[in-house]
């Protein structure tokens, strides 16, 4: 099956304790994104996670990353340098979760950037991508200003438990720090 992205009805964003989702929401953006990515780690939520930041023209740049699968740090530094790629913009434009499942292929157009689509092949000339799940960063007046990706995987799984609505209460606070920048 080739790639395909899938409107992902995310559950209610969970209750992060205001201890916790005070320092994010009140962060400049990029400082959020860290401690964003690092409750992620901490709750196992992905082998890679990039944040994109939207301007005022919808235009998305690089953000902080995190890699549990150091393959992929080469791939999200050249995310964060500007490659972003159609799949992050995607959920944008659409303002909703996105998943992405499938399998991409070495001669198959974008929406990857090439690092990131080079990471994802390995050393394959095709390969099941896994759980590719893309969270746009919500605004309060409900705008997206960038978004949260998520790599997880075949192995790995789709998230489970409460890591669904973990990731999306963190696009929330990620779009209201963006907001207030």
């Amino acid at each position: 099956m080739p790639v395909t992205a899938i409107p992902f009805k995310a559950p209610a964003p969970f209750d992060i304790p205001p201890h916790m989702a005070d320092p994010i929401r009140l962060a400049a953006p990029e400082t959020a994104g860290e401690q964003a990515l690092a409750l992620l780690q901490q709750v196992d939520a992905g082998d890679a996670m990039a944040i994109a930041w939207a301007d005022a023209n919808g235009r998305l740049s690089g953000g902080p990353f995190a890699a549990v699968d150091g393959g992929a740090t080469g791939a999200l530094a050249a995310m964060a340098a500007g490659q972003v790629g159609e799949f992050m913009a995607r959920a944008v434009t659409e303002g909703k979760p996105l998943l992405y499942m499938g399998e991409v292929a070495d001669a198959d157009p974008e929406p990857f950037p090439p690092a990131f689509k080079t990471w994802l092949l390995g050393s394959s000339a095709a390969a099941n991508i896994g759980f590719l799940y893309v969270f746009p960063l919500l605004a309060p007046a409900g705008q997206a200003r960038g978004a949260l990706m998520i790599h997880r995987s075949l192995a790995a799984g789709p998230l489970n438990h409460d890591q669904p609505a973990i990731a999306h209460a963190l696009a929330h606070l990620l779009g209201e720090a963006a907001a207030a920048a």
